[in-house]
């Protein structure tokens, strides 16, 4: 599926989150909305696993009917998200089902003179651009916020929120804690995915998986368009054991001791 949207305005708007602010801002967008040819239109199994808007710089002539693309440097846009087609995405629809349309597609533009974009293309299985990738956060465990390395117990459940500023986070394929150590971390399970597919390219949140061992751990997200090009955390999140209470066990010996006593003099 191809799509050029040409306006001689060169767009730029900034994005829900900066690249060194965790806090979220208020943001607007170009919001593109298009109907489908049913011949060329994506199903529902194409839409899941990601597609994304890109532009470039370019001048159109009115006069002339000439186009020049002034920058052949593709800028990233946004991804499409489930409630941004019609209809709208849901688990129950069928993935052979055919998308209708697109209904309000992000466009932020661009920023610097190199990264302005005025007209824009859809790309399946593009990866997030490599200067977005590592700029990808942990903000928050079990919704307290974190600036450093989270921790959690080994036995899992511990919930974790990513923000990443340049967006990328709608479609996963997986999650990974992963560690240099054997033993430590583990693939996230579906069912502990708290963040729904397709619902926000900017947050995602998670929760642990059982650990066999101590250790701290990087998180690797694979998205479903691009697997092979990561967003990766480097050591995020730390798996600890319960400290042992050692107070209790003394009283617990010091009460069966005492039972002993109790019983010879008795």
């Amino acid at each position: 599926m191809l799509h050029e949207e040409v306006t001689q305005t060169l767009l730029s708007f900034d994005r829900p989150y900066a690249m060194t602010d965790a806090a979220a801002q208020e943001t607007q967008a170009v919001r593109l909305s298009m109907a489908l040819d049913p011949q060329s239109a994506p199903d529902y199994n194409a839409l899941r696993a990601g597609f994304t808007l890109w532009g470039v710089q370019a001048h159109y002539d009115y006069v002339s009917d000439a186009e020049t693309t002034v920058s052949q440097t593709p800028v990233y846009q946004s991804q499409l998200l489930g409630n941004e087609v019609t209809p709208e995405n849901d688990v129950l629809t069928p993935s052979t089902d055919l998308v209708a349309g697109i209904d309000g597609a992000r466009i932020y533009g661009g920023s610097g003179d190199d990264a302005k974009a005025n007209r824009f293309t859809w790309r399946q299985g593009a990866a997030l651009p490599a200067e977005a990738r590592p700029h990808a956060r942990l903000t928050a465990v079990n919704t307290r916020p974190v600036g450093g390395t989270g921790t959690g117990n080994v036995a899992g459940g511990t919930a974790l929120n990513i923000v990443s500023p340049g967006g990328g986070l709608a479609w996963i394929d997986s999650i990974e804690l992963v560690s240099a150590r054997r033993g430590v971390g583990g693939v996230v399970e579906t069912r502990d995915r708290i963040s729904q597919q397709g619902e926000d390219e900017y947050v995602l949140e998670f929760k642990t998986p059982k650990s066999n061992r101590p250790g701290v751990t990087s998180v690797v997200i694979r998205s479903a368009s691009a697997p092979d090009q990561i967003i990766q955390l480097d050591n995020v999140f730390e798996y600890t054991r319960a400290p042992i209470r050692w107070w209790l066990i003394l009283l617990l010996m010091l009460g069966i001791a005492l039972s002993i006593i109790g019983m010879a003099t008795g």
